[in-house]
């Protein structure tokens, strides 16, 4: 077992009290070939209980996990952790929610 850290830049964005979106930073520890849905399980679960996100499926079958990963859109439950991370909501195709959590619904 081989661990690695990975530098996570995660999007935060609270519409009920935040004036503007901003970055916050997290260094991750997870196991070679994680994922970045992994990464954010690991804040979530140990680092920040505060930041939101979505998954359902995790086999890239759901598209709630979508998000923009270094700039290019891909599923978090799929795309292998990199060493470096920016992670924004794909609010492109969504409503955001909170943080990188989207509503994907048609309203």
């Amino acid at each position: 077992m081989v661990n690695n850290t990975s530098i996570v830049k995660v999007w935060r964005f609270n519409p009920e009290t935040d004036r503007e979106p901003y970055y916050k930073t997290y260094e991750v520890h997870h196991e070679e070939n994680a994922t970045v849905l992994d990464c954010l399980n690991y804040i979530y679960e140990y680092l920040d209980p505060s930041v939101s996100y979505r998954y359902a499926c995790k086999i890239g079958f759901c598209v709630s996990c979508l998000m923009v990963i270094n700039g290019k859109p891909g599923f978090t439950c799929l795309k292998i952790a990199e060493k470096e991370m920016t992670i924004e909501p794909q609010i492109k195709k969504a409503k955001l929610i909170k943080d990188l959590a989207t509503d994907f619904r048609d309203d």
